[in-house]
């Protein structure tokens, strides 16, 4: 027996044992942890990577592999939309930090991870931060304050619904929202496309496409469009979803290093979308701020609309920090303790004591 055949029976049969199978890029995935091939043996990563890929353009066309192959039915999950969005979070960690600057501490403070996927984002993405100077203070709003209800409020003000939990210690509370809109340089026209039997709105531009170099990392043309703002838009068909940000940030990276050339084609049809969407980014909690503080909240609501006028990405984020929690509670004075009093430009002190219960108020 072949070796392609073994691989296409192995797979084939723990797909049907509900194991969830995807490719990202030239690497395959099993239940969310990449899988290591020997190029030696029989189970090589190409001859797996290309079945698995026929498997599922065979469940796109609804061809069963039963009844081609008779090696049983084959479960694909559906796949879901799926978002990226990490600007108002940057936003959010860096006016923590400015208002803590501001009212605690002279000096900056950095983070402290605790978590893989917190590392992930201090060492890949934190770093951008810097980037954020780039959008107008209309782009990207963000506010900090010791009131929890100050932050709420404002983001009830701009139509979110997600609310900070009041809390009893003593914290930070911070909003990010980050209001982007693209404009299309010329207005679309609309249409409409079928998709597996279900008809959507839709609409056509005008534009040019790249192709990518090397088939087997991305198959179809990608459409780059400048807006009026001189945003640049790419828009392409996919077949895999990226797990996480860092897959999605990774991949878009490699569609860009291998683009080829541009192509003009008469137009492009692109499906309408509409949503407004929960992201769950609880996967910062625990994040250790500075010394003695850490994030103790995280919310981020995200609403996109795309039609034949542009794109329109409205998010807010809302994190709460707790301060000192850690470790320190009401800090009491029970000894001699010295109290001085000083004025700018003057080199001594006003006035100055060590005083001891000798002269405390007795109660």
């Amino acid at each position: 027996m072949q070796a392609s055949t073994l691989v296409f029976l192995e797979l084939s049969k723990q797909l049907r044992n509900g194991d969830k199978y995807y490719w990202f890029g030239e690497d395959i995935y099993k239940n969310g942890k990449k899988l290591e091939f020997d190029e030696d043996k029989t189970y090589g990563k190409e001859c797996a990577l290309r079945i698995l890929k026929a498997l599922y353009k065979m469940k796109q066309k609804g061809i069963s592999p039963a009844e081609k192959y008779d090696i049983g039915e084959l479960s694909v999950e559906p796949a879901k939309t799926k978002l990226f969005c990490v600007v108002p979070v940057l936003g959010a960690i860096n006016a923590v930090q400015e208002f803590v600057k501001s009212n605690y501490f002279e000096n900056g403070i950095g983070l402290v991870p605790k978590t893989e996927e917190q590392r992930q984002f201090v060492d890949i993405f934190y770093p951008h931060t810097k980037d954020i100077r780039y959008l107008t203070l209309d782009e990207l709003i963000t506010l900090a304050s010791t009131n929890c209800d100050v932050i709420n409020n404002l983001l009830k003000e701009h139509g979110y619904e997600i609310q900070l939990e009041k809390t009893t210690y003593e914290s930070i509370s911070v909003a990010s929202i980050l209001n982007l809109n693209v404009d299309w340089n010329k207005q679309g026209f609309e249409k409409k496309i079928n998709y597996q039997d279900e008809t959507y709105k839709a609409f056509n531009l005008d534009g040019r496409l790249w192709v990518t170099e090397d088939e087997r990392i991305h198959p179809y043309p990608v459409f780059l469009m400048q807006c009026r703002n001189n945003d640049w838009v790419y828009i392409t068909r996919t077949d895999i979803t990226p797990q996480s940000d860092v897959e999605f940030v990774t991949y878009i990276e490699k569609l860009k290093d291998v683009r080829k050339s541009c192509i003009r084609y008469d137009s492009v049809t692109i499906p309408n979308v509409s949503f407004n969407m929960r992201q769950d980014i609880s996967w910062l909690i625990n994040l250790g701020i500075g010394k003695d503080m850490f994030v103790t909240q995280a919310l981020q609501e995200i609403r996109f609309d795309l039609d034949r006028d542009g794109a329109k990405v409205k998010s807010a984020v809302a994190m709460e920090v707790a301060v000192c929690a850690s470790a320190c509670g009401p800090y009491v004075i029970d000894g001699p303790f010295m109290f001085w009093v000083e004025r700018e430009g003057i080199e001594l002190p006003l006035f100055a004591a060590v005083l001891n219960k000798d002269t405390w108020v007795k109660a």
